[in-house]
Order: C-alpha cells, then sequence, then structure tokens
C-alpha cells in the first residue's frame, strides 16, 4: 500500500487562510469556502493498486490490474467501513473532493471506492474486459480488495457496508445477493436489478445488449436466449438469498433505469420480508442531484448505516 496523504496539515493551512484574509486576497464567500473546506483537515487518503490473483485473471485480458482509494479519518481507530461503487460501469473515481466521500469520513467512517477493471482510465482493454462479465468479474474485483482490508485489520470487520449507484447499484444488488453475511447495510440509487425487463423501457437498450455480452442490433427482436443472457447476470436471480436492509432511492423521471427496476426490486424483496425502506424522489431523474434531494439524500444515507451498525 502506498503512503497516507493528508488533506492539509491544520496549522499550516489556518495560518495560509489568516495571511490572505490580512492581506485581503479573499473575497467575503471565498473566506466561508475556505474556512469550511478546514472541516477536511483530519482526512488522510492513498490511492492502492491491485493485482488480481491467479485465480481470477481474466484469460483473453490477462496482464490487468485496478485500483481503489481509501479516505479515513484521522482519529478513528478501526472506523465501519462504506464501500462506495461507482457506477457506469465505465466510469471511474478519481483523486478529487467529492461531497458524499468527504461527509462519510467527517462523520466518522473509513471510505472505500474501487475502479474494478473495466473503468475508464486504464487502457482500452480494461474496458473490453468487462462487457459479458458483469456482475462477476467487476463484483469480485470488489469484494475482493474489501475483503483484504478487512482482514488487515485497519476498519471494523462488523461495521461494513456499501453504496452505488445506477451500475453501482446494479453490483450493490449483486454485493448483497452473493455475500449475505458480509454487509450489515446497504444503499442503491435507481439500481438496475433486471436487465432483461430495462430493455424495452430505457433509454440506453445498447447497454442491455452490449454489457450482457451480446452484440447490438435495433432491428433485432429479442429471443428467449437473448432475455436468458440479460437475465443471468441480474442480481435479481439472487434475490432469495438476499437479507441485508436496504435502502432503495428512486428518481421517478429516469428515463435511463426506468422506475420500474425500483419496483420490481421493491416486490421482490418485500416478498421476502427483506428490511428496506424506499425514497422516491417525484421531480428526480437518474443523478438524484438537485440540491434538496442530495441533502435528503445524504441525511437517509448516514441514519440509514447507523442504525444498522450499532
Amino acid at each position: 500500500m502506498g503512503p497516507w496523504n493528508r488533506i492539509l496539515d491544520g496549522d499550516t493551512y489556518r495560518c495560509l487562510l489568516a495571511y490572505m484574509i490580512e492581506q485581503s486576497m479573499l473575497g467575503s464567500d471565498a473566506i466561508s469556502t475556505v474556512a469550511s473546506c478546514l472541516l477536511l483537515l483530519q482526512v488522510l487518503w492513498k490511492t492502492v493498486p491491485v493485482v488480481v490473483p491467479e485465480s481470477r485473471i481474466n484469460p483473453k485480458y490477462p496482464t490487468l490490474d485496478y485500483e481503489y482509494i481509501l479516505m479515513e479519518p484521522v482519529s478513528a481507530d478501526q472506523p465501519p467501513l462504506v464501500v462506495f461503487i461507482h457506477g457506469g460501469p465505465h466510469s471511474s473515481f478519481i483523486a478529487d473532493f467529492q461531497p458524499y466521500m468527504a461527509g462519510l469520513c467527517m462523520c466518522g467512517y473509513a471510505v472505500m471506492m474501487v475502479n474494478y477493471r473495466g473503468s475508464i482510465g486504464f487502457g482500452q482493454d480494461s474496458i473490453n474486459s468487462l462487457p459479458g462479465n458483469i456482475g462477476r468479474q467487476d463484483i469480485a474485483d470488489v469484494q475482493d480488495v474489501v475483503e483484504q482490508i478487512v482482514a488487515s485489520g485497519a476498519v471494523n470487520k462488523g461495521k461494513v457496508v456499501l453504496i452505488g449507484g445506477s451500475h453501482g447499484g446494479f453490483l450493490t444488488l449483486h454485493a448483497i445477493g452473493q455475500f449475505p453475511d458480509f454487509y450489515r447495510a446497504a444503499v442503491a440509487r435507481n439500481p438496475v436489478a433486471n436487465i432483461a425487463s430495462m430493455l424495452s423501457c430505457s433509454d440506453i437498450p445498447d447497454w442491455t445488449f452490449t454489457e450482457s455480452g451480446l452484440d447490438f442490433d435495433p432491428s433485432v427482436i429479442p429471443t428467449t436466449e437473448i432475455y436468458g443472457k440479460m437475465l443471468e447476470r441480474s442480481p435479481l436471480v439472487n434475490v432469495d438469498h438476499v437479507k441485508t436492509p436496504l435502502l432503495l432511492m428512486i428518481g421517478a423521471k429516469d428515463i435511463r433505469v426506468p422506475t420500474s427496476q425500483g419496483l420490481e426490486l421493491r416486490k421482490a424483496l418485500e416478498a421476502r420480508n427483506v428490511p428496506l425502506r424506499v425514497l422516491w424522489y417525484p421531480d428526480s431523474g437518474h443523478p438524484l442531484s438537485e440540491v434538496k434531494v442530495e441533502t435528503d439524500s445524504f441525511i437517509n444515507i448516514i441514519k440509514w448505516f447507523d442504525d444498522h451498525i450499532i
């Protein structure tokens, strides 16, 4: 693992801020903004490269590796861990200020952000390795490093939770279905639950084909074989194993991952008496990015995690 990076030294930062104010280098709005950043003085972060074990090497792309970013409060001793899974799946986490992660750290949580194989920024082979392997290669990459950090004793092994949106929600559902006794709580934002049923109502039907390892042709009428391959890769197939409490956040105007996905999941979980809470945002779409919605989401996320790790 690489060395920790401190998000600025406290005394140095305060002296710099005082000097800038004295020299009239900051207006009132900037002063407020910079002062708010003082909250982050006690957060450590590092980027950790990961070598894929031989048992999980993709035979078509055997030289790939990946990484994760770990943030942790300085004063915490074995803090609870939030595993944050990005969507796409072809996107990535970067070493930049991210309000959700910063907020989670300031609430006492360590945060792990995994750039699994298929994330952008690691070459075309990495991207090409994932279609046809979603729900398998990506979630295995995530689970492997989570288990490693838990085994190291750096975080509280009994207080591991996870969150993700869109494809990150898809992987969150896979995680609690494939590893039903590992996570204490989960949060999913507009998650893909059933690729087969999403095909006919999403604005990106090509995604359902491509990520399932199928060639997309808009003129094709799906066959039972096509639907079967999509369903095989969907987290809904593991719903009988799920017992982790789930907070489900749905944007009613989402056309990317339509509300029918969340409602289908809700019905399946309620039929199996899985602890579930649904937050329905009537004026929001896929990102749930409006200020009021993000505020409400974050408060409920923290409360959900706090309530289930006690």
